[in-house]
């Protein structure tokens, strides 16, 4: 008999329209994985719009460690680490509850995972050096800002998905939204007009004209 897996993907619009990481090629990336490895994919959770920051907030993958605490499953298969979490203490909080409930993370792009002693320590380096870069990055952001504020320099609209709050570009929760629906919808076929009016019977006005420069953006 197989043992048991669930798969985590997570993805923001930043990453989906830079890097592609959309959730379908996760999903896809996790079932060959599991197949490849023997492995009985039994469910996908995702958490689509939401920040790696924290894993709080995240009823996905909240669902996932309930599945784990509880025995039900012994394998959690993510597409890279930080999918999980960009925080190096929650990650390393995963990484614990995981290896004490004798199950075993999965991470595919970094070829790890958590059934040996190497493969545990690998991982938390690599959590530590994503929190840096990411703190690198919205350092570097605030700098760019408040330079741009003392040239006396009008700064633009940021990115569709982001927002600036105190000097940071951060999500917009429903610009992040309507962003990652948009290309879910697209992948499921819909044509500009349908995902437009699709989004409108979801409470969210967006033109046709505004859902082609979403996927135009993405190209």
């Amino acid at each position: 008999m197989k043992d048991l897996a669930v798969a985590y993907c997570r993805v923001s619009t930043t990453e989906q329209a830079q890097e592609g990481v959309s959730m379908t090629m996760q999903i896809e990336k996790a079932r060959l994985y599991c197949e490849l490895n023997n492995l009985d994919l039994v469910g996908v959770y995702g958490d689509p719009a939401f920040s790696g920051k924290s894993t709080v907030n995240r009823p996905g993958l909240q669902a996932i460690i309930k599945m784990i605490r509880e025995g039900r499953v012994q394998h959690l298969v993510c597409y890279k680490l930080d999918r999980l979490s960009r925080s190096t203490l929650e990650s390393l909080q995963l990484i614990q509850l995981v290896d004490e409930c004798a199950a075993t993370l999965h991470s595919i792009t970094e070829s790890l995972n958590t059934q040996s002693p190497t493969g545990r320590f690998t991982m938390r380096i690599i959590c530590a050096l994503g929190e840096m870069e990411r703190d690198q990055l919205s350092e570097r952001t605030r700098a760019a800002l408040q330079f741009k504020r003392s040239q006396g320099e009008r700064l633009g609209r940021p990115r569709h998905g982001l927002k600036v709050v105190d000097g940071e570009l951060v999500n917009d929760p429903d610009k992040v939204y309507i962003r990652t629906r948009v290309f879910q919808l697209k992948a499921e076929g819909y044509t500009v007009r349908q995902i437009s009016e699709a989004l409108a019977r979801e409470g969210y006005t967006v033109s046709k004209s505004r859902v082609a420069q979403i996927l135009k953006e993405a190209a």
